[in-house]
């Protein structure tokens, strides 16, 4: 039954079909090069039946250790949650995520390690550390890490996880959503801690939304950098995945796009839940502060090796753009 509504659907959009296709054989693909044989074969009957029969194993797993799990991430150690359905499982599953776009987004960062002694970054979402831990690695031991999670329950992982490295003692850890200005905001919770949103206009709809909000603590950049005596030409790194939210984050972070640089920002554009005029918007604020597109491409766990990168002549050209990509600029000194 599974295996005839999917080629229904294909027949009635096979574009968009194909598409999705082609990321469910790399991350198969993926499992098989890391001898996940029986998650691998759990993948070909999740698509043939739609029962997910990997998640026995998983439940097991939980009872056996509890919530708690570690395992070696990408070169560093991580405990994951394996009761929630979101990044800990996929990390835990396939050891790494959006390949391409990492391994591009941490090689424009050890350039600029070799540019400078220190610097800043700055994760907004940082979920269980995942990636704070790959830009404080890629930065060197001066960097320095403003890491803000809004859900508490990501939020003692991430500090687990950044004392497990010995990278705790250089990264200031906030408890805030990141907006447009000081004050407080609505957190839509979901069933994959990955997936949380400040609820607003340009909510995602679909994102496996438990139905449950939480008031939670906002900081914009701008403010934060200003109370906290940071010079925003200090931020050589900005990272943000936050679920449609993007462009009022960039409202309240105008002194760090006009510092000088050298600049990396890495970002997840969810232009699906964006009209024209705000992906546009968004793209005007990078385009006037001289940021160059390193990389414009779509991945889910990973593309590899059909990533699907953009062909971008410049920024405004990614405004007619409709799916969700990421996108990682810089500006030179």
């Amino acid at each position: 039954m599974e295996l005839a509504r999917k080629g229904f659907a294909f027949l009635s959009d096979p574009r968009e079909k194909a598409w999705w296709a082609k990321h469910g054989l790399c991350e198969f693909r993926l499992l098989l090069r890391r001898r996940r044989f029986g998650a691998a074969v759990g993948y070909l009957v999740a698509a043939a039946t739609g029962w997910r029969i990997y998640d026995f194993y998983l439940r097991y797993l939980v009872w056996r250790y509890g919530n708690g799990i570690e395992r070696e991430i990408w070169g560093n150690k991580m405990r994951l949650d394996l009761s929630d359905n979101g990044i800990s499982r996929d990390l835990f599953l396939y050891g790494g995520r959006e390949q391409v776009g990492t391994e591009i987004f941490e090689q424009e960062l050890r350039r600029l390690d070799d540019e400078n002694d220190n610097g800043l970054a700055i994760e907004i979402g940082a979920n269980i550390g995942y990636f704070s831990l790959i830009e404080m690695d890629a930065l060197g031991e001066g960097a320095e890490l403003v890491a803000f999670e809004p859900d508490d329950r990501n939020v003692e992982l991430l500090e687990t996880n950044l004392a497990l490295n010995d990278r705790l003692d250089a990264a200031s850890v906030e408890r805030a959503a990141v907006g447009p200005e000081r004050g407080t905001a609505e957190l839509q919770l979901s069933s994959h801690s990955n997936l949380n949103q400040v609820r607003s206009k340009m909510s995602i709809e679909e994102n496996h939304d438990t139905g449950e909000t939480v008031a939670v603590d906002m900081w914009s950049i701008d403010e934060y950098l200003a109370e906290h005596g940071r010079a925003p030409d200090s931020v050589v790194a900005v990272r943000m995945d936050i679920e449609g939210y993007e462009t009022e984050v960039l409202r309240g972070m105008e002194t760090v796009l006009r510092a000088d640089g050298p600049t990396v920002i890495s970002l997840e554009v969810h232009a699906n839940a964006l009209d024209y005029e705000t992906r546009a918007e968004l793209l005007d604020r990078f385009d006037e502060h001289c940021f160059e597109i390193v990389a414009a491409l779509t991945e889910s766990i990973t593309a590899d090796p059909f990533v699907g990168r953009i062909d971008a002549e410049d920024l405004q050209s990614l405004a007619d753009y409709e799916r969700a990509y990421n996108l990682i600029l810089k500006k030179p000194r």
